[in-house]
């Protein structure tokens, strides 16, 4: 679904957390822009707390493209750190084995959930060349210090005028331990000075990647600045983003991204190193007077929080789930509940959307899930439904619309006007939300809505009297406008990025379907078109010989006696497949027949 016709400025306000308000971003038609996200320490299994991050930021490039808006993303991918080199020891695996194996764990896992894949993967480990660079022209303007042990700092109080753009640094308790608790160095001049590379650590040099002392070796330390001790460390969290994005775009982008919690300080360091590196050289793109600020818009996400402790999912508080759990097939309580064996990919994206993207989430399987679960189906029915309608014009008693669990409804007379108007006021709505910050929470209550207009105008509630074949035959009906509303709303779900897994739109099958009561369960599922033509064409051949014989001098009871028997064993076999079939109606029609027939051979 392409807004351009309803959108002619396209302007977006987007939430900037470094300026702390929504800011214009309002580029040419058909914009190419820049996009760095923050991605994965690949040490462990991605949850669903990280899942949350990517798949809003997923849905945030797609409402972009949708207004011509593209960009070209990349995506850093940590697989020298700490936390790898702890588990690599014990686990007993190469450090370097394990982050791939967690690299290609983390994109499998992307691909599930639907989320676009970034244009440029960054691994640390292939920039460690650039890293040490960047390292020694920040110690050449005085901006950063090295220490007799090897390791190499950000001077803070030489940027102090600077420092805090995020975060208000005087509002903080700073000391060393809280700072940066997993790194102590006791020649750190400040609590605020964080590393830029490493050297202190408990493990042996040979656990290191062959390449990373290569790239380190090959580099001048001029005036022996970086020392030989050097040579054995690993950057810093923070300077490898500051290096890899700009890298890849230079000075300045469109975006920069993130889950809210690297805002300070992983963020807050990134922009004071670059800062640092450009000052007194290329700052292009930069107003004057206007200070550097590296991205156009600095966005964040909210945090995922779990429902028993109301802390936010992470490894460290052992409060995670996993994706791998989450799409585990549910207990036979939960699949009561919700009417379905397992979450999938869908029902997540929908709980994204049902979420504003800079707002926490409360997490609790059943609660959560079961809203996002129940408004998928609400969606299915309708897409089901009006995909119904619009299929069976012009066939008069078979008009009867059945959503996916059952339930029965008759078309009726539609007033086109309304819901033209309710289309056109819908399809503004949308556009208004999605250049609003990317208000998906109000996009889907405007689909909601949408829906309860369809059903007022096109469903005969089930407490009124059903109409008779022949009011229905004459109904004045436009499946055009009931097309319309589907296209609009499928089209836009498919645009945020749904697969529609599991899920019932396309079938154009109208019947009754029997349910068993003790699960849930479909007792069958609708006859196949080969199954129920076969079945068709013996009860016509049955019908048929039927009539012939009768033609033979047997009497009128005999053959009625004859059509029954074969009524019977039709709706049985009907029955048994799943199929309720009326035998009053049937035999009704065998007899108008019967009387046709007679009436031209008498």
């Amino acid at each position: 679904m392409n807004f351009k016709a309803c959108s002619p400025d396209k302007i977006f306000q987007i939430f900037n957390t470094l300026q702390k308000q929504n800011v214009l971003f309002n580029k040419n038609q058909n914009y190419l822009g820049s996009w760095y996200i923050c991605g994965p320490t690949v040490y462990d299994e991605a949850h669903i707390g990280h899942a949350k991050t990517y798949v809003q930021f997923d849905i945030i490039r797609r409402i972009l493209k949708m207004f011509s808006y593209e960009f070209v993303q990349a995506m850093s991918i940590t697989d020298i750190d700490d936390k790898i080199l702890r588990r690599s020891k014990e686990q007993n695996i190469k450090p370097w084995a394990l982050a791939k194996m967690h690299e290609n764990m983390f994109f499998e896992d992307m691909k599930y959930l639907n989320v676009q894949p970034p244009n440029i993967k960054l691994r640390v480990s292939e920039h460690i060349a650039y890293i040490l660079y960047y390292i020694q022209v920040m110690i050449n303007k005085k901006f950063a210090y090295s220490v007799p042990n090897g390791n190499v700092y950000f001077d803070s109080q030489k940027y102090k005028k600077n420092y805090g753009k995020f975060r208000n640094i005087s509002e903080l308790k700073i000391n060393q331990s809280s700072y940066e608790p997993s790194f102590k160095d006791p020649y750190r001049k400040h609590p605020t000075d964080f590393a830029l590379w490493k050297v202190d650590k408990i493990y042996d040099q040979d656990e290191y990647d062959s390449k990373v002392f290569d790239a380190s070796k090959m580099m001048i330390h001029n005036n022996n600045t970086l020392t030989n001790s050097s040579l054995y460390g690993r950057p810093g969290w923070h300077i490898e983003c500051s290096v890899m994005s700009n890298l890849v775009f230079g000075p300045r982008m469109d975006i920069h991204s993130g889950g809210r919690d690297l805002i300070f300080p992983h963020h807050e360091n990134e922009l004071a190193q670059c800062s640092c590196f450009y000052e007194g050289g290329d700052m292009r793109h930069l107003e004057d007077g206007k200070d550097y600020e590296m991205a156009d818009i600095w966005m964040h996400t909210g945090h995922l929080n779990n429902s028993n402790d109301n802390r936010k999912m992470s490894k460290s508080l052992k409060n995670f789930m996993t994706l791998k759990d989450f799409f585990a097939p549910l207990d036979r309580s939960q699949r009561h509940a919700n009417k379905i064996e397992s979450y999938n990919s869908d029902h997540f994206r929908m709980m994204c959307l049902l979420n504003h993207y800079r707002k926490d989430l409360t997490f609790d399987l059943d609660v959560t899930m079961n809203k996002s679960v129940s408004l998928l189906n609400r969606i299915d029915n309708f897409l089901f439904q009006s995909n119904v309608y619009a299929h069976t014009a012009g066939q008069g008693e078979n008009h009867k619309i059945f959503d996916n669990h059952g339930n029965m409804s008759y078309c009726c007379p539609i007033d086109e006007v309304h819901l033209e108007e309710i289309l056109a006021k819908t399809i503004l709505e949308v556009d208004s939300h999605l250049r609003n910050d990317f208000d998906t929470p109000c996009v889907m209550q405007a689909l909601t809505k949408l829906i309860d207009e369809y059903d007022k105008n096109v469903n005969v509630n089930s407490s009124n009297p059903i109409p008779s074949i022949s009011d229905i035959v004459f109904y004045s009906r436009s499946p055009f406008v009931v097309a319309k509303l589907r296209y609009f709303v499928e089209n836009l779900l498919l645009d945020l990025g749904f697969n529609f897994s599991g899920m019932k739109r396309h079938q154009l099958t109208v019947h009754e379907t029997k349910y068993e009561t003790n699960d849930s369960e479909i007792l069958s599922q609708a006859l196949t078109k080969e199954s129920s033509v076969e079945i068709l064409l013996n009860f016509r051949n049955n019908v048929r010989s039927a009539l012939l014989d009768s033609q033979q001098d047997i009497s009128l009871e005999n053959l009625k006696e004859k059509l029954l028997k074969h009524c019977d064993s039709l709706r049985q076999t009907m029955t048994d497949l799943g199929v309720d079939i009326k035998l009053l109606e049937m035999v009704a029609r065998i007899f108008y027949i019967i009387l046709s027939h007679y009436n031209i051979n008498t």
